[in-house]
């Protein structure tokens, strides 16, 4: 019943692909077209991968959109979703979320949840399936980072933050760059809460929550 509730918009397909069923996009911005919002929209990148805001999202509709052309989506939740799964079906409560350069949401991000596979649906994509999912606010984000720089300690309630480069642990248990949408691995600045320094080229744990990001030193 609740599909019959959402609220669908317009977009343009301007990504250079065709966007699948249920594929996922990103909101860039919005026009006034015949009294209908049209939104621009994009493929997710790097950074919305590490920031995963489920109020920046958008999802297409039943039908695929070619390059240029218009098409219709939701952000009406819950909602259908395009979810990477390439083994097998994935289980309640799940968290996913946005990765970079796919129009599929995929373990390893949290801002959505699943409720439940859609088992009626008829669009198979080989590796994905189709899933009713949540927003899922409030969760941290985690990675394993490089210092770049020393961070002094904190100097009590004052904290000091410092370049680090991100990384990631693939299928394989290797460590990965995560890059930007240009192929450059992303650096952020994190602050260190404790009282001693970290060091310059040290492995840290990198948590986001909200918009700022904290590191802690890991055994070496």
């Amino acid at each position: 019943m609740f599909l019959q509730n959402q609220i669908v918009y317009g977009f343009k397909n301007e990504t250079g692909e065709v966007v699948p069923p249920f594929g996922v996009l990103v909101i860039t911005g919005a026009t006034i077209d015949e009294s209908e919002i049209v939104f621009s929209v994009r493929k997710p990148t790097a950074s919305d991968e590490i920031d995963q805001e489920p109020a920046s999202v958008l999802f297409n509709g039943i039908q695929p959109v070619q390059d240029e052309r218009p098409g219709v989506g939701t952000r009406t939740l819950p909602v259908q979703a395009l979810i990477e799964q390439p083994s097998s079906d994935h289980p309640s409560g799940l968290a996913v979320g946005l990765k970079a350069d796919s129009f599929a949401l995929a373990i390893g991000g949290s801002c959505f949840k699943i409720l439940a596979k859609d088992l009626t649906d008829p669009h198979i994509q080989s590796g994905h399936g189709v899933y009713f999912v949540e927003a899922n606010h409030g969760k941290a984000q985690i990675f394993v980072g490089r210092t770049l720089d020393t961070i002094a300690g904190r100097s009590g309630f004052t904290v000091s933050k410092g370049d680090v480069e991100l990384f990631r642990i693939d299928a394989t248990g290797t460590l990965q760059e995560v890059v930007d949408s240009l192929g450059a691995q992303v650096i952020i600045e994190a602050y260190n809460v404790s009282v001693d320094p970290i060091q310059n080229f040290m492995w840290v744990e990198v948590k986001k929550t909200d918009k700022n990001w904290i590191a802690e030193e890991l055994c070496q």
